[in-house]
């Protein structure tokens, strides 16, 4: 009998020792899995920045190609006038100024002059700017952002704060930069950095990613005791930047514990439905 129970014992001790086994060897194939998933997202992002600089490269190199040179004008042969050639000319010249300028002609340069504020830096008027197109940028280092907003445990279905590009004094220049430091934003356009909007990379508990194209959601959580959190709406185009910069972050030395995961499809569509882009 006593024979009988060391057999058991012994395999169920086996038995144990080959589940740990299983489980360990499970945890390192899982280990391995997302570390040559996370290679191959960073070998991606390499190609295509390359790739993006290439094709760069290559348009500035056409687009040079198919300016024309500017041609020289051949200098005309110098004439000595005569004196009744001198004459004739000052006495028409001064005929047509009298002429052109009437009093209506006068007024409406006059207008025209007014029109155009005083230039600090000239004498002259300067004209107005011209048309700036949508903003965007290739740099990796700056992602391209629809919004920001700002929450916190007292009103978590209300942003208590927001920025949103091309509102109020807000251009459509604004991007987001990670790096090893943290999460910053500025005002590419106007050179204007949004430094009240800074999230520390020591102060970082949580990341949280979805997609929903055409928008890409990045959810920042920090540690504090108001329960403080950001959600970001970015461009499905500009994913691959977060990728890189959330790299570049998470290998920096002030992430403390720093939890990754994704947002499920239905509360992508909560959450941009009720912030109003869906």
């Amino acid at each position: 009998e006593k024979r009988k129970w060391e057999q058991a014992r012994a395999r169920e001790k086996e038995a144990r020792e080959r589940e740990a086994r299983e489980r360990e060897l499970k945890n390192k194939e899982t280990k391995d899995q997302e570390t040559r998933e996370k290679e191959k997202r960073e070998r991606e992002a390499r190609e295509r920045i390359a790739r993006d600089k290439k094709e760069k490269a290559a348009a500035a190199a056409a687009e040079a190609a198919k300016s024309p040179k500017p041609t020289i004008p051949a200098s005309k042969k110098y004439e000595r006038p005569s004196a009744q050639s001198y004459a004739s000319t000052e006495t028409t010249s001064a005929y047509d100024a009298r002429t052109v300028i009437s009093s209506s002609t006068a007024s409406s340069y006059t207008e025209t002059l007014s029109s155009y504020a005083p230039s600090t830096s000239t004498a002259r008027t300067s004209p107005p700017p011209e048309y700036r197109g949508p903003y965007n940028t290739s740099d990796p280092d700056k992602v391209v952002m629809k919004a920001v907003y700002m929450y916190n445990n007292t009103a978590p279905k209300k942003p208590i704060s927001q920025l949103v590009s091309g509102e109020a004094n807000v251009t459509d220049g604004l991007v987001l930069r990670i790096n090893t430091e943290g999460l910053f934003i500025d005002d590419d356009v106007r050179r204007v950095p949004q430094r009240e909007w800074d999230v520390k990379a020591w102060s970082l508990k949580g990341i949280e990613r979805g997609t929903l194209s055409p928008h890409y959601i990045l959810r920042a959580t920090i540690r504090d005791t108001e329960g403080k959190y950001y959600i970001f709406v970015i461009p499905s185009d500009q994913e691959w930047k977060v990728d890189v910069g959330l790299a570049r972050l998470r290998k920096g030395n002030l992430v403390r514990s720093m939890g990754m995961s994704s947002i499920k499809a239905p509360e992508m569509k909560g959450l941009l439905s009720d912030l109003g882009w869906i």
